[in-house]
């Protein structure tokens, strides 16, 4: 049946003179996204960031995320940027990369998170004694108590009650010994708001597979939707969250600061829930869409030097191990950096300069808000794209000046390189939103027009049942593969015209003649 078709599609166009113009096609956005620019970080860390896209041959933008998502892992809460007055940024950030999958996102992910499950083992290995010991300690006085109630009971003694209120104070007073935890991945919002109160009320939810992160923010295990995605909307601004358990101690995070870093396919952004950017969480995250190196890598890859990868072990290791508390006034400039553990970040702030330049760069984002045409959701996501520099700029800032004297004032060149990236995210965004519900189409049409570049090669003109036998298992519903068609019209792919009864697709040559009709081949330049 289908070669009857075929051979009547024939027929039709040799009756009818075939488009002799056609214009050059219209590519989709994405191939035209800017790419991450590895410039901004210090040396130490571009040289690895581009010797892991070279080792694994993926995307740069994927280790350039990774890279932001790992500072923020290890230095949120020990720093933080006061801007002006009570204006302070956190150092944690929301990231989300999507690429499809076979681009070897769980290598590129691993070679970031590596450093800190080495040290968390480390430090499981030095505490388990220690927090032992405590716990049969805890266990004694609280033995200690209940034989005292009970002596209390039988003779009402007030000094056996004073030595109950001594032994609970005690109890109390007692710092708890905890085994630092950085990283989970798909924890329910609860148990995250647990690992939070007993790291100093932060944590990191990385994963090379995030969906399962998304699905666990959408309630996966949850009856309350709506309250559900309360912790991550606080802990990105480190507002109060206050969590009540039946039956338990309550949890109570006073500036909670989590830090999100998520591989996906593209199709997990495009169907995460409408709540999601109605209450503002989809505006906290940063994307990145880079280009796929799929049917381009390099079969034998330049390995990374062994050098670089030792001082990206050394540095992370040096991150790790900054631990905050205000130097005395007594203390030397030495000592003052071998710091001892507290609540507290250290604030940063702008040196003269970089103040003048974060104010002529609000000053711009204010003036991209007055745009009238942007959507509700991108508006949102714009209006905290200062503060996402600044918190990239801290976090740079700290990076630079790994295992030396960290200055409190962040400098001018250093926030001009957190802006570098202001494009590329302000591009990615407008892409993500895009996917998100503006542009649900692209994504359709693109698959067409793979189906067609695969089965219609040297064909000039083709049968729209072809078409649709071809994509009806992902399409569904034949009015999706008239949008999809429709949409490649209106980029120059193809034609489309009706014959009779009969749905007849001319084919821009275009598309496979000429180097401008497809995209080129993935290149980090």
């Amino acid at each position: 049946m289908e070669a009857v078709l075929d051979h009547e599609a024939g027929q039709i166009a040799q009756e009818k003179d075939l488009p002799q113009a056609w214009e050059d096609p219209i590519g989709f956005d994405d191939y035209k996204l800017p790419k991450f620019d590895t410039s901004i970080f210090p040396t130490w860390l571009r040289d690895y960031v581009e010797g892991v896209s070279e080792s694994t041959q993926t995307p740069r933008d994927a280790s350039g995320i990774a890279a932001i998502s790992i500072l923020s892992t290890i230095l949120s809460r020990k720093y933080e940027v006061k801007v002006v007055g009570d204006w302070v940024e956190t150092l944690n950030t929301y990231t989300v990369m999507a690429l499809a999958s076979a681009n070897r996102k769980s290598s590129v992910s691993k070679s970031f998170i590596q450093p800190i499950m080495d040290y968390e083992k480390e430090q499981v290995e030095l505490l388990r004694t220690e927090v032992a010991k405590q716990k049969d300690w805890l266990r004694a006085k609280e033995k200690r108590i209940e034989k005292l109630e009970k002596d209390y009971a039988k003779d009402n003694d007030q000094k056996v009650l004073n030595e109950i209120y001594t032994v609970r104070e005690e109890i109390e007073a007692e710092e708890i010994i905890t085994i630092p935890s950085f990283i989970t991945a798909d924890a329910t919002p609860e148990k995250i708001a647990d690992l939070m109160a007993k790291n100093n009320e932060k944590i990191a939810i990385l994963s090379a597979e995030g969906a399962e992160a998304f699905q666990m923010m959408a309630g996966r295990y949850s009856n309350d939707k709506a309250s559900n995605i309360d912790i991550y909307l606080k802990g990105h601004s480190a507002d109060n969250v206050s969590i009540d358990r039946m039956g338990r101690e309550s949890i109570k995070l006073h500036n909670p600061t989590l830090t999100v870093g998520l591989f996906v396919q593209p199709s997990i952004i495009r169907d995460l829930p409408d709540n999601f950017q109605d209450r503002g969480l989809t505006q906290r995250f940063l994307y990145s869409f880079p280009t796929s190196k799929v049917g381009y890598r390099e079969i034998e890859p330049n390995q990374m030097d062994r050098s670089v990868k030792d001082e990206f072990l050394t540095n992370m290791d040096k991150l790790l191990r900054i631990k905050i508390s205000p130097p005395s006034p007594m203390a030397t400039d030495e000592e003052s950096f071998q710091l001892t553990a507290c609540n507290e970040p250290i604030q940063l702030t702008f040196d003269e300069e970089a103040g003048r330049y974060e104010v002529y760069l609000r000053t711009q984002i204010e003036d991209m808000l007055k745009d009238g045409d942007i959507t509700d959701g991108f508006q949102g996501w714009l209006g905290k794209l200062s503060g996402q520099i600044i918190r990239i700029a801290g976090l740079l800032h700290v990076a630079e000046y790994v295992g030396r004297e960290i200055p409190s004032e962040i400098n001018v060149e250093t926030l001009e390189k957190a802006n570098v990236l202001r494009e590329y995210f302000i591009q990615h965004a407008k892409k993500a939103h895009g996917v998100m519900g503006v542009n649900e189409n692209d994504e359709d049409a693109k698959y067409i027009l793979k189906k067609i570049t695969e089965k219609c090669q040297d064909e000039e003109v083709i049968d729209h049942q072809k078409i649709w036998q071809t994509t009806k298992r992902k399409l569904k519903e034949v009015q999706n593969l008239d949008i999809g068609l429709a949409n490649l019209e209106e980029r120059n792919f193809i034609r489309n015209e009706v014959q009779g009864r009969k749905k007849i697709i001319y084919i821009n040559p275009l598309l496979f003649n000429t180097p401008k009709s497809v995209p080129n081949s993935p290149n980090d330049g």
